[in-house]
C-alpha cells in the first residue's frame, strides 16, 4: 500500500471503480464488487493509512460535502 498520502488517496478513489470495471469485464455484478470493495477498503484502510492520509481525505470530503450545501 502507499505511503505518500496523495498517492494513497487516489487509490481509496479508484478501487471502487476498477471493480466495478472488472466485474463488468467478466460479466459479474458491478454493484456487488463496488460493494465488496468498499467492505474490504473499510476493514484494511485504518491499518495501513498513513494519519496525514486520513486527515487528508477526510478533509477532501468535507469540502465536496459543504459545496452542495
Amino acid at each position: 500500500y502507499a505511503r505518500d498520502t496523495l498517492q494513497n488517496n487516489v487509490i481509496m478513489l479508484l478501487t471502487p471503480f476498477t471493480a466495478y470495471l472488472f466485474a463488468e469485464l467478466v460479466d459479474a455484478s458491478g454493484v456487488l464488487a463496488v460493494v465488496v470493495a468498499g467492505l474490504i477498503l473499510s476493514q484494511y484502510r485504518p491499518r495501513v493509512a498513513t494519519a496525514a492520509a486520513r486527515w487528508q481525505s477526510t478533509s477532501f470530503w468535507a469540502s465536496g460535502r459543504s459545496r452542495w450545501r
